[in-house]
């Protein structure tokens, strides 16, 4: 959805693809046709946006001109709009068990660039014409329990971002509108918080870029952050402190992914919360007790008598209201988009891809009416900031 504020560019609000298995052109089509566009239907909206997951073989499809004609007149003819896509997960998202495989291969291997440009590339044919820059988002470099004993990883993954920034000047160039990269950190991996995403970005990939002949200008025009709001909160980075990391380097926000996480108290709802760990996907858990943090890199491997506030990286509808003792982290979402919103950033994205995992207490209603019930809400959250939660 368009949203229109008084004196300011619009936000594009759209909800993240990736929660559909889509991995081929048919399906994708399939999925626009039905449950997009009945989300579409029942927000009442004259148009929806969708991030979509630009899955690596529907990148290779989308190379096909008639391919990329097909999609653009499936997303004109649903009232659907597309101005930013998720390039994180490369392979393979809705497999039986993903785990650590969604960041394979990471941000040292050629073929990360090389998917990335042919994504963007895809990204420019499917959108509809227009000046609104188009945003990927993609992994904070990789995992640390793959990297540990990786040897001048991080100089790698800059050499090999940077190389995407210059390709993204020259496509941006060819499409006659900018396109951007949005890095997004996570707990558990290389970059977990916007503060690391700022000191790498000025300690590696600046000097990375101005070995290729790019200033850090340039650079900063084409290679941003991402802002997941689970991510940060499993992370106790509050968005005043993110804020004021990236804008010391100099970063821009170009997306934000507005998304809720499961926390409890320990050991009380410990039970309550591994009730919830499922097979496909990480759960990255933080345990905060005082002043002290560890991050555990699953919910499974959280050590024996942990004791504290547990925050877990499972994404739920920010709507939900899980029963207790575990809640959600979506009381903070009001002030933090608040905050957000006064920044030139427009792209902002409901992103709960683990709908299908859901346990029932937590969905409690089919992925139409949890789609659109989250859509519902993030635009109150926008429109009205000010807002109580429902």
């Amino acid at each position: 959805m368009r949203l229109v504020r008084e004196n300011r560019p619009p936000i594009q609000l759209s909800y993240g693809g990736n929660v559909h298995p889509a991995e081929t052109l048919d399906q994708l089509a399939h999925t626009l046709q039905t449950t997009t566009a009945r989300v579409r239907q029942r927000l009442a909206a004259d148009s929806l946006g969708v991030g979509l997951h630009l899955h690596e073989p529907l990148v290779r499809e989308l190379e096909s001109p008639d391919a990329s004609a097909l999609l653009r007149q499936v997303l004109a003819h649903e009232q659907l709009f597309v101005v930013t896509a998720n390039v994180f997960p490369q392979r393979a998202f809705h497999a039986p068990r993903v785990k650590e495989r969604v960041y394979a291969p990471d941000w040292s291997a050629p073929e990360r660039a090389d998917y990335t440009l042919a994504a963007a590339a895809a990204l420019a044919r499917i959108a509809a014409p227009g000046s609104e820059p188009l945003t990927l988002s993609t992994l904070p470099l990789g995992h640390h329990a793959l990297l540990r004993a990786k040897p001048g990883f991080r100089a790698a993954a800059a050499a090999q971002l940077a190389r995407v920034a210059q390709g993204l000047v020259q496509l941006s160039s060819t499409a006659g509108r900018l396109i951007q990269l949005a890095i997004e950190p996570e707990p558990a991996c290389i970059l977990e918080t916007q503060a690391d995403l700022a000191d790498w970005f000025v300690r590696e990939l600046v000097p990375a870029a101005a070995a290729l002949g790019l200033d850090g200008a340039t650079l900063r025009k084409h290679i941003g952050s991402c802002f997941d709001c689970c991510h940060a909160a499993v992370m106790h980075e509050s968005t005043s402190s993110a804020l004021q990391s990236l804008s010391s380097a100099g970063i821009a926000i170009l997306k934000v992914q507005i998304s809720a996480a499961l926390e409890t108290d320990l050991p009380h709802g410990l039970a309550a919360l591994t009730h919830c760990a499922e097979e496909r996907w990480l759960h990255q858990t933080s345990v905060r007790c005082g002043h002290a943090m560890f991050v555990a890199e699953d919910l499974e491997r959280l050590p024996h008598g942990a004791r504290g506030l547990a925050r877990t990286h499972f994404h739920i509808p920010i709507h939900a209201e899980p029963a207790l003792p575990l809640r959600s982290t979506a009381e903070g979402l009001p002030r933090t988009l608040r905050m957000l919103s006064a920044l030139p950033c427009t792209h902002y994205e409901v992103e709960t891809y683990s709908f299908g995992v859901l346990p029932a207490h937590l969905a409690g209603m089919s992925l139409e009416e949890s789609l659109a019930a989250e859509l519902s809400t993030a635009r109150r959250w926008l429109l009205e900031p000010d807002a109580p939660n429902p």
